[in-house]
């Protein structure tokens, strides 16, 4: 998987006060997009968005919303 960071509107940082509109996307080894975040005012901050991600991915917990139980990696079948 990888994560891309895009210039959502071709224009980089050249509009008023140097923003732009900048989003990431998180790709699977197949191509499809997995996860996606957009609207962001730099590119600064696009890229703290996906550090974030990154940071908290494996220890980020997981609810069930149907049974209120916390997931972890094992009931996924990951060993």
């Amino acid at each position: 998987m990888k994560f891309e960071v895009y210039d959502a509107d071709g224009l980089g940082t050249i509009l008023a006060g140097g923003a732009g509109r900048w989003g990431w996307r998180l790709l699977a080894h197949n191509g499809r997009v997995v996860a996606a975040g957009d609207n962001y005012v730099d590119r600064e901050d696009c890229l703290r968005a996906v550090e974030l991600m990154m940071a908290v991915t494996v220890c980020t917990p997981v609810v069930d919303t149907l049974t209120g139980h916390h997931l972890t990696y094992t009931d996924f079948g990951w060993h």
